[in-house]
């Protein structure tokens, strides 16, 4: 796992982070901003998302000052273990109270958690916050957001924003995002449009897959 920082990814080496969740274990402090992204990282790994919490909250008392990344690899651990509601409480903490910038990065690990939570609603709003930061969507984040749309049959919602990513979000969808839209309408008996989007899907060069005719 990476935990990102703008536009860079600084890898946690496995040993280095087991070491210092070690550490952390037995009472040791850790010393450095970037030894508890480490150790949330490890933490992470190993979905022991409340631990990570503890960190983060731990650093916070001692008042070093989280950076993005730190919040980065809390936020993961939680995504990991699909707490989307920690995850959201993150990402608020994380521009109100310590008025950092979240970056792409923090919000689409908050969209796989509410996507996999089927929480579709707070999926589309973290799209629209994504949008009002004026930062560049990406397909992973508009994929998290057409799945969760599909898994709850809400597919109007799907096919809207699949036609968004291609006509004002500039945006190119990939298999997975046909795929969720095309569910959606399958989910919600629309044979008519799932069917359309499997023709746009070929015509698009993409190669429909085992989970488009599943």
């Amino acid at each position: 796992m990476a935990v990102a920082s703008g536009r860079r990814s600084v890898a946690a080496p496995p040993g280095d982070a087991l070491k210092l969740a070690q550490k952390h274990q037995v009472g040791g402090t850790l010393a450095l901003t970037k030894d508890y992204t480490l150790l949330c990282v490890a933490l992470g790994r190993k979905r022991l998302w409340q631990e990570a919490l503890a960190a983060h909250s731990e650093m916070r008392r001692r008042e070093m000052g989280p950076d993005v990344a730190t919040f980065g690899a809390a936020l993961g651990a939680c995504a990991r273990a699909q707490q989307w509601r920690k995850c959201l409480e993150l990402l608020r903490s994380a521009s109100r109270s310590e008025g950092l910038e979240p970056n792409v990065v923090l919000f689409s690990s908050a969209l796989t958690s509410c996507e996999k939570a089927g929480e579709w609603e707070q999926a589309f709003s973290l799209l629209s916050a994504i949008r009002r930061h004026t930062l560049r969507l990406d397909v992973i984040a508009c994929s998290a957001t057409l799945s969760a749309a599909g898994e709850q049959s809400m597919w109007r919602g799907a096919v809207q924003l699949l036609l968004d990513m291609q006509r004002s979000l500039a945006v190119q969808p990939n298999a997975h995002s046909f795929n969720a839209a095309i569910s959606g309408c399958e989910k919600g008996l629309q044979w008519a449009r799932a069917l359309h989007l499997l023709s746009e899907m070929c015509l698009s060069e993409l190669i429909p897959d085992v989970f488009t005719y599943s």
